[in-house]
């Protein structure tokens, strides 16, 4: 390529010179084949089994099982435990478990449990109380040292983005979902609901580097710890067990269901009946704490008798697997994630998924990808729209970007949400044998701020089942396709010279055909803040 190629890409892209793109045409590994990719990734090699969680309330229901059944320990690793009945009862079941003296360590991230760990935390203290260990990553004035001592604000972006949990260090759970309501209700109860997907791992060595993740972040400097209060004014003890108790009757299915009022009634009765509250009478004030988590909860059908029984849709496998992990920023540089990444693309021959709620790519990334493209490589990208994304930001840089990336990238086909269910998955198959399932989304942020993991799978039949999954949300509605114009040879179409837009990708359809204008000005008018500070940051996107 030459520096005339280079500095269109860069004069295109939010970048501020040739040096970064001529650095990862020279940085790109160039594998044999996919297998030598494979062999070539820098994870831990594990043999064991795999299943593969993807309705919502199969994924909660692993989970209270996993948690339920501990019996010597509990690690836990979330960028978000959302203040809701998800993330109190996961507390209220740590707190009895803790009592029980199972060995409990929690670690949250202080940016995505902020209300958690600013505005509830007493709930923290509480677990802390009960004898575990509680930290939280990057707290904001470590977060406003490091940014002012680095002279950059990605120390205020910088987190743990993963999501773990270990039980009694045979079995591991990890993935997309953090703990919170979208992540575990229904399109029909949460239209907003995440789509998405979770592994649970056995194999003896694939657990022990999961666990070893999760220990590594719990001891970094980068943490706070939660201490409990030195006089506890106001317990939250009996609000937490009340919470998780009644949650542990319903995913039993001990409560019958009917209207939310007599429902909730019966969720506070079988809470007050539980052992775990122990001879002590039940302060009202904790009742009446806990009482808006029932209705809550009330309303959430589809977690009814969910357990204990085979997870719905669950299925599992026997595979060859490596764990990558990716260090938050704070703690070190480590591209492992994104450079496994790039390998597996670099070493496809035959057809590439990506899957991810964000695409905001680096030079790297794309150039990737054209390299994939101009061998043939047929490459599906799922993302979201305006319609279906929790993210902003991401849409305001994607919505113009896109048909730009398919000009490069030519043999690339876009497809995006097309209701308000939000894609949050994060998972890519390559050439239906390998397969990444995982918390990487395919933005800046994963790519060079956050911590990560991703399970690498190398199997035929899990990568089939993957591609399934996706292709399922490809037929059923929920996903439309962006086109742009193409020319006789299927090449991508640009507006002749002479017109506003000159030299632009033609488009066919994309989010102005099923976007609300107003909420497209607005996107565009955030886009024009976002590469007004780009200056600030250090690491780089493509923006058109």
């Amino acid at each position: 390529m030459s520096c005339s190629r280079r500095a269109f890409l860069v004069s295109a892209a939010a970048t501020t010179g040739c040096r970064l793109v001529r650095d990862s045409i020279v940085a790109l590994p160039r594998p044999a084949s996919l297998r030598a990719a494979w062999q070539g990734l820098a994870g831990a090699f594990s043999d064991g089994g795999v299943t593969v969680i993807e309705a919502n309330n199969a994924a909660w229901a692993v989970r209270w099982e996993l948690l339920s059944g501990a019996r010597r320990s509990i690690d836990a690793s979330y960028f978000t435990v959302d203040d809701d009945v998800f993330g109190l009862a996961l507390l209220g079941r740590l707190l009895e478990r803790a009592e029980a003296g199972v060995a409990v360590r929690l670690l949250i991230d202080a940016r995505g449990s902020q209300d958690l760990a600013a505005n509830a935390g007493d709930h923290l203290q509480e677990l802390v109380q009960s004898g575990a260990d509680v930290e939280v990553f990057n707290p904001p004035l470590s977060q406003l040292l490091r940014a002012l001592l680095d002279v950059s604000p990605t120390a205020l972006a910088c987190g743990t983005h993963n999501k773990i949990l270990v039980v009694d260090g045979t079995t591991a759970l990890t993935g997309g979902r953090n703990i919170g309501h979208l992540y575990f209700s229904t399109a029909a109860e949460h239209p907003e609901a995440f789509v998405d997907a979770d592994l649970v791992l056995d194999g003896p060595a694939a657990v022990a580097a999961v666990a070893s993740v999760m220990n590594d972040e719990f001891e970094a400097r980068a943490n706070e710890r939660v201490h409990a209060d030195v006089i506890n004014l106001v317990s939250r003890r009996q609000e937490l067990l009340l919470i998780a108790a009644a949650m542990d009757a319903w995913v039993r299915g001990l409560v019958p269901g009917g209207p939310l009022d007599v429902v909730a009634a019966g969720l506070e009765e079988a809470a007050l009946g539980d052992d775990s509250l122990g001879d002590r009478p039940v302060d009202p004030a904790a009742v009446d704490a806990a009482r808006p988590r029932f209705f809550e909860l009330a309303g959430l059908g589809s977690l009814w008798s969910t357990v204990p029984s085979p997870a719905p849709g669950a299925r599992h496998f026997s595979a060859e697997t490596q764990v990558l992990a990716s260090a938050a920023r704070v703690l070190r540089r480590d591209n492992t994630v994104t450079e496994a990444l790039e390998r597996a693309i670099e070493g496809s021959r035959e057809r590439i998924v990506l899957e991810s709620p964000y695409f905001i790519p680096s030079p790297r990334l794309v150039l990737a990808l054209e390299d994939a493209s101009r061998r043939g490589v047929e490459i599906h990208l799922l993302t979201n729209s305006p319609l279906s994304s929790d993210n902003p930001a991401s849409q305001a840089l994607f919505i113009d970007s896109w048909p730009e990336i398919v000009g490069r990238v030519p043999r690339l086909r876009v497809f995006a949400g097309a209701t308000a269910q939000t894609l949050h998955a994060k998972r890519a198959v390559f050439d239906e044998q390998l397969t990444f399932v995982g918390s990487y989304n395919l933005d800046p942020f994963s790519a060079s701020v956050n911590s990560e993991l991703v399970v690498a799978t190398w199997s035929k039949p899990f990568a089939a089942a993957t591609s399934q999954a996706q292709a399922r949300r490809l037929a059923d509605g929920s996903m439309v396709e962006y086109l742009v114009e193409r020319d006789g040879g299927g090449l991508p179409r640009r507006a002749p010279s002479g017109q506003a837009n000159s030299g632009r990708v033609l488009v066919r359809f994309g989010p102005e055909q099923h976007t609300p204008p107003r909420q497209l000005e607005r996107l565009r008018a955030l886009k024009a803040l976002i590469l007004s500070q780009r200056g600030l940051w250090d690491f780089e996107v493509l923006a058109w």
